[in-house]
């Protein structure tokens, strides 16, 4: 499968090797236990090419990483419709084709929800379609009201965030400790190319933050917790508010 960002690969796409369920279940344990450490494997055992500029191998590694997101969800599930639906779903993301990125995730989530063995997919789905949403809105595709009302039902909910990496002087899909709370992490989150805000959001660690800010910096740090509130702000560049309570975080 090929993934083609028409914003930053216009000119080429991305081969994503076409997984076997044993191959699944072998990136979902390596993903679990370090995420930098399945990238290292895809890229050394399935040849993905080379990309020479930097602007592009920041954008193949981003990729890379969502999509062993999505690899350790789709190992588990058992209906083939919804793998493909998935498939789907996140080549509409990396070519940020919101309106049927919106569709396809809210289909899946809806499936999702009504199944116990589901509870990855339906944190990642979640957050997905805040997303999904934010970039519709962005678009001016939908107002802030409709976008308010299409996830405000998601509150109180679990969902698992995508790595971003941590930079104290940074507010562009980047993470950092906010001034305010040394136990709260605070993200801003763009679409590929930076020139739009999709949303701020605050994750609120229960068990606190362990390391310095120092000790972070540079590092990929994965965030999940309960959404607690969530809001639309802004006019000229609206976005999403977003709070998370019971936090937890893993920092590689």
């Amino acid at each position: 499968m090929k993934i083609q960002c028409k914003n930053c690969l216009s000119m080429e796409a991305i081969e994503i090797p076409d997984f076997s369920q044993s191959e699944k279940q072998l990136l979902s344990e390596l993903t679990f236990k370090s995420r930098i450490q399945s990238v290292k494997y895809i890229i050394e055992n399935y040849n993905l090419n080379t990309i020479p500029n930097t602007n592009k191998i920041f954008m193949k590694s981003l990729v890379t990483t969502f999509f062993l997101l999505f690899a350790s969800v789709t190992c588990f599930s058992q209906s083939i419709d919804f793998e493909n639906k998935y498939n789907t779903l996140m080549e509409n993301l990396e070519s940020e084709n919101w309106v049927k990125s919106e569709q396809f995730c809210k289909d899946l989530l809806k499936y999702a929800e009504s199944v116990d063995s589901m509870q990855t997919e339906k944190r990642v789905l979640r957050y997905i379609y805040i997303y999904s949403n934010a970039g519709l809105l962005n678009e001016r595709k939908i107002t802030k009201e409709e976008a308010l009302k299409r996830t405000k039902y998601l509150r109180g909910e679990e969902m698992i965030m995508p790595a971003h990496p941590f930079n104290s002087n940074c507010y562009t899909n980047c993470i950092h400790i906010t001034e305010e709370d040394n136990n709260t992490f605070f993200s801003g989150v763009n679409n590929s190319t930076a020139t739009q805000i999709f949303s701020f959001e605050y994750v609120k660690i229960e068990k606190g933050i362990k390391e310095s800010k120092n000790e972070l910096e540079g590092k990929l740090i994965t965030l999940k917790g309960t959404l607690n509130e969530i809001s639309v702000e802004g006019n000229m560049l609206p976005r999403f508010k977003l709070k998370f309570i019971n936090g937890d975080y893993k920092v590689e």
